[in-house]
């Protein structure tokens, strides 16, 4: 029988299209991959929260965020992560737009392009100027434009866009860990020592002090730390560092809420009486680390020496738009 996917279900889906985009590329076919961390600042529909989704486009071919539900400031946590073949990496641009999902299902079947979906915004990047940073990665917190008349509507999307070869993609991912604290009954300080041990009529099992995203947690961060992939050396990682955001989370990377279901502020308040916290370790490209020259990466990608076209790419991507369920962690 169908039904709504979980979270973890989505992520395994998304995992499963980037592993079938790459094993269709030769190591030195250029990729380029969009990390998605985040909006800000989306507008009401009908007096209503948005329910928004970001669609990121390069050439063809468009790929589909999951949704977060009525949310002014949604964010994607982890990062989704999307890849993309160019074919000429100094003309392309990457479009991404933001939308509101409507909650329409249903389209005659003549109108199969057809969206009934409401845009926020949209955005434009140069590959070009991703191609000129000096380790060929660019982080944009992009100003959203009114489709209707081109002017800055207020809202901002927060991506990073990174090219890189096959070869350095297939390796390139982040490591989780959640840090997780309760405010002492009657205190304005935020504690480990203050999460419950036990179920209560009051209180459900607070999670212990560190997470991993499959819901198992630990009382030590070393516990909780996931392995690196065999194939790669510690040389090749960053340090553990905690990930901060423009207004989502605090300076020291802390998110609060009223309870571990959400939603989350990067302000704590009266009424927000746990917080949490993302420790990242992400994989250091070799192509980052060390100085490329123009012939490393040529204007234009081999993807059309390769075997499987460019079509082939677009009908490997699934468009996810089951609803969001809540939060990963914890459960």
């Amino acid at each position: 029988m169908g039904g709504v996917q979980s979270n973890a279900e989505k992520f395994k889906t998304s995992d499963a299209i980037q592993a079938k985009l790459l094993a269709q590329c030769k190591d030195d076919d250029i990729v380029v991959v969009v990390k998605l961390s985040s909006c800000h600042g989306l507008k009401r529909i009908s007096g209503r929260k948005p329910n928004g989704y970001v669609l990121l486009s390069l050439g063809d071919v468009t790929k589909s965020s999951l949704r977060r539900l009525k949310q002014y400031h949604p964010v994607w946590e982890p990062e989704e992560l999307f890849m993309f073949r160019p074919k000429q990496i100094r003309r392309e641009k990457l479009l991404v737009s933001v939308q509101s999902w409507t909650g329409v299902t249903w389209l005659p079947r003549y109108c199969s392009e057809c969206t009934l979906d409401i845009p926020l915004g949209d955005a434009l990047v140069k590959l070009s100027d991703v191609f000129e940073t000096e380790h060929k990665r660019m982080k944009c917190n992009l100003d959203l434009r009114s489709p209707e008349d081109g002017k800055k509507n207020g809202g901002t999307c927060s991506i990073e866009v990174i090219i890189v070869r096959a070869a350095e993609a297939r390796l390139m991912r982040d490591l989780f860990v959640f840090e997780f604290e309760r405010k002492g009954v009657g205190a304005d300080s935020f504690h480990a020592g203050n999460l419950f041990k036990r179920s209560s009529i009051f209180n459900a099992k607070d999670p212990k002090h560190f997470g991993r995203l499959n819901g198992e947690s630990f009382d030590e961060f070393d516990e909780a730390t996931p392995n690196i992939p065999p194939e790669t050396s510690e040389s090749d990682w960053t340090e553990w560092h905690y990930n901060t955001g423009m207004k989502t989370t605090d300076a020291k990377g802390w998110q609060y809420a009223n309870s571990w279901k959400g939603p989350w502020s990067y302000l704590p308040s009266a009424t927000t009486f746990v917080r949490r916290r993302k420790w990242v370790r992400s994989y250091n490209s070799k192509y980052q680390e060390r100085d490329r020259t123009e012939s490393q990466f040529s204007g234009t990608s081999s993807v059309n020496d390769n075997p499987v076209s460019r079509e082939d790419e677009k009908s490997s991507i699934v468009v996810v738009t089951d609803d969001d369920l809540e939060d990963l962690l914890p459960s």
